[in-house]
């Protein structure tokens, strides 16, 4: 069982945790305007949230450079705690170094965010670095494995579709929403191209 650290005090320099909760909701407006994915809102949603229930976990007043060093540091180490990370106890596994990456990364826009808004004069997070994030390498299908797929894609109800979404998928990349929001229009046969929407929106 991890021990509780103690309580944290407000440096006087921090943002109030009231404070925190104000500009999350401002933020996330923000996001909407900005036409942000869904996806990429409600996950910025569920960070913050987090990091509040964690500041609130730790008896915190406000929210600075340790409250944020201690809120990595449960993020890397809360699934050792019987009631599991974020108090889920099927939150029982490390995370990945990219999901550490990710919170950082959007936590970061987070905070350049109330510098704009002349919340904060500096970012509390400036002082933590980027975690390294050193992803295992991508290792590509062999002959067989594409020769057992485009058999498989032969005992379907629909052969020559599914052939061609194989190819689509193995020739571009393409993520899955990608593929499954593609459209006639989207087809350029002549040119031999394919407008696709990512995220985000871009094209």
């Amino acid at each position: 069982m991890m021990k509780r650290s103690l309580p944290c005090t407000n440096s006087g320099s921090d943002i109030s945790l009231a404070e925190l909760k104000t500009y999350t909701e401002g933020w996330l407006l923000s996001c909407e305007i900005d036409q942000h994915s869904p996806n990429t809102i409600t996950f910025r949603s569920n960070l913050l949230k987090k990091l509040v229930w964690f500041l609130e976990r730790e008896n915190c007043a406000s929210c600075g450079l340790n409250e944020l060093r201690k809120f990595f540091h449960y993020i890397q180490n809360g699934y050792k705690n019987p009631e599991g990370r974020w108090g889920n106890p099927k939150e029982n596994q490390p995370v990945k170094p990219g999901t550490i990456a990710t919170y950082h990364r959007h936590l970061k826009a987070f905070f350049n965010w109330m510098i704009e808004e002349h919340a904060i004069e500096v970012s509390p997070l400036q002082r933590i670095p980027t975690p390294v994030d050193r992803p295992d390498e991508v290792q590509p299908f062999t002959d067989a494995q594409v020769q057992s797929l485009l058999n498989a894609t032969k005992r379907t109800q629909n052969p020559l579709r599914d052939e061609a979404i194989l190819w689509v998928l193995l020739d571009t990349g393409l993520r899955a929403t990608e593929l499954c929001s593609l459209k006639f229009g989207d087809l350029d046969m002549q040119g031999r191209l394919l407008r696709v929407e990512g995220k985000g929106g871009k094209k």
